[in-house]
């Protein structure tokens, strides 16, 4: 038994953020070079009573409206996030309380950022593959705006907030997904956040209450492991890189991308970027990208896709994946 991906839908908060924001505590030319570098223009942070469960239950709540037969019959809801509403019970408990799902609905939590989204689907998967669920509710998103610290030129600037909601459902037609998922534990220390949770956080302002990131670290490894995992991934199924309708990589700097599509030779038209629009929203940085920059094709019939997520951990997650006739993918605001 195959999965096939049905309904998208991202929610963004809808307090906008534009790069003149930062120069109230950064000098104009640096946050210049910054958003050059970066390519993000403009990015959505969530107020201080919004968190990351708000914004995906909105998703999800306006996804069971759109998709045939809804999410209400759900049997397993995977909740992917760095940025908790508490320490426990996980945030997939508060999603199925709010969406009202069934008793027999798994509730599960991953505790990930870049690379979370592919691990929820390849998770989601394995569930339905097994054959005891047939539907799943991956919940993916990030107020990473909460961990920020305005005065830090190494973040500040780079990210965004986004929750986002995908229905995930038994195939008998679609072509089983191929994932490729490691871990290189040597980078922990290059992107940390010491103390904190999201729904009643206390900052103390100390720099251990904000996001620590080594961004000569993180852009080091990207381009030493990704171009090599595209290839590694086409690979599975005797593809060239190329032979991908679209490859969909985590939106970490725009620059970066562009790098990594030049090494493993890919077609510029290929690698959507979205990353001006929305920054780096962690783990809905790839269904934001299929909301937006390739929605009209994926409602389309079946075409080979890759994503593949990066980051925290070091970690890594890339799926080869058919992605057509879904039912919805739409961008909402909270």
């Amino acid at each position: 038994m195959s999965s096939q991906i049905v309904g998208i839908i991202s929610c963004l908060p809808k307090r906008r953020i534009q790069n003149d924001f930062f120069e109230a505590n950064i000098d104009s030319k640096t946050v210049h070079d910054i958003a050059k570098m970066a390519g993000v223009e403009t990015r959505y942070w969530a107020s201080e009573s919004e968190t990351t469960a708000d914004l995906c239950i909105h998703a999800a709540q306006q996804l069971g409206d759109k998709v045939t037969g809804g999410i209400s019959d759900c049997d397993a809801v995977i909740f992917v996030t760095q940025t908790p509403d508490y320490v426990l019970p996980g945030s997939s408990f508060v999603a199925h309380r709010q969406l009202g799902l069934p008793s027999d609905c798994t509730c599960l939590d991953i505790n990930a950022g870049c690379s979370g989204y592919v691990l929820g689907l390849s998770l989601a998967h394995d569930l339905i593959s097994g054959g005891r669920y047939k539907k799943v509710l991956l919940l993916a998103g990030d107020t990473i705006s909460k961990t920020l610290s305005v005065e830090d030129r190494s973040t500040a600037m780079i990210f965004g907030d986004a929750g986002t909601a995908t229905l995930i459902t038994a195939s008998e037609t679609t072509q089983k997904p191929k994932f490729i998922i490691g871990s290189d534990s040597s980078g922990i220390d290059s992107l940390k956040i010491e103390n904190g949770q999201f729904r009643s956080a206390v900052k103390t302002n100390d720099k251990d209450d904000y996001l620590y990131m080594d961004g000569a670290s993180v852009f080091n490894f990207t381009l030493k492991s990704i171009p090599k995992l595209i290839k590694d991934l086409a690979k599975l199924d005797n593809k060239e890189p190329t032979d991908f309708a679209y490859v969909l990589m985590h939106q970490a700097n725009a620059f970066m991308l562009k790098h990594i599509a030049k090494k493993a030779k890919l077609n510029p038209d290929q690698v959507p970027i979205n990353i001006q629009d929305f920054g780096n929203t962690s783990s809905a940085t790839l269904p934001l990208l299929l909301c937006s920059d390739v929605r009209e094709q994926i409602q389309g019939p079946n075409q080979p896709y890759a994503l593949l997520g990066f980051g925290v951990g070091f970690s890594w997650a890339a799926v080869s994946m058919e992605i057509g006739n879904v039912q919805c993918a739409e961008t909402v605001f909270l």
